[in-house]
């Protein structure tokens, strides 16, 4: 079953969150860094031409992605790569330094 887009943004000067169910996007790059969660379950996500379908992903800024969230709701936020947010996570990425699946 599909679920109309639909969900709760929260804002701030750094980030930006949204919570629900998404629709599927094409191949982009964001200048924020990308924190995704599947709230009910794994989604699909396109990182440099990859699919893979995990529940947790951090993106680096400036990497190209797509989603494909399917019916489960979605938890995305979108950091500044200047906010504290960003440089308390960036670390997580290890020797990887574009992208981590959880």
């Amino acid at each position: 079953m599909h679920h109309s887009p639909r969900g709760t943004l929260f804002l701030w000067p750094d980030h930006w969150q949204v919570i629900g169910h998404l629709t599927p996007n094409r191949p982009h790059r964001h200048i924020s860094a990308s924190l995704l969660v599947g709230l009910d379950g794994p989604f699909r996500l396109q990182v440099d031409g990859h699919w893979r379908t995990t529940s947790a992903a951090l993106v680096a800024p400036d990497v190209e992605q797509s989603l494909d969230p399917g019916d489960t709701r979605m938890w995305c936020a979108q950091l500044d790569p200047d906010s504290d947010f960003w440089r308390a996570l960036q670390h997580r990425l290890g020797d990887q330094p574009r992208w981590i699946f959880r």
